[in-house]
């Protein structure tokens, strides 16, 4: 039985775990998700990344930890400096901020198309009838 004791990945490499894991490295980098990349480097102990792939996911020399190992609390301090610096809001405002405007929209959107969405009309489409306007 092989055990893996430390793998180090690089942009052709596959996740092989979490919700990307049929996805490489380059493919999740290419779908604009850098914060998932830097989650797995300070939270799984047995994988770490080339230093290109450090490099692009915004993680400078001083943050870099020594693998194995883990170290959550670097990687919630990194991120709060790139969302604070990025955007002059804390990672959570900001999010909060882009759920209220999505709720916003959809709203909207019901609105404009005349969509009544009551529980009624919603129960009478799932047994196949149409009250929706």
């Amino acid at each position: 039985m092989d055990v893996t004791l430390l793998r180090k990945l690089t942009e052709k490499s596959k996740l092989k775990f979490g919700k990307y894991q049929d996805l490489t490295v380059g493919e999740v980098l290419n779908l604009q998700h850098p914060n998932y990349i830097r989650w797995a480097y300070y939270n799984c102990d047995m994988i770490s990344f080339m230093d290109d792939v450090l490099e692009k996911v915004r993680i400078p020399e001083e943050y870099r930890i020594t693998k194995p190992g883990k170290n959550p609390e670097l990687g919630e301090e990194l991120n709060d400096k790139i969302w604070g610096r990025m955007h002059g809001l804390s990672k959570h405002i900001n999010s909060k901020k882009r759920l209220k405007e999505r709720k916003a929209s959809l709203v909207g959107y019901c609105k404009r198309e005349g969509l009544q969405y009551s529980k009624v009309s919603l129960q009478g489409s799932n047994h196949g009838k149409s009250f929706l306007k």
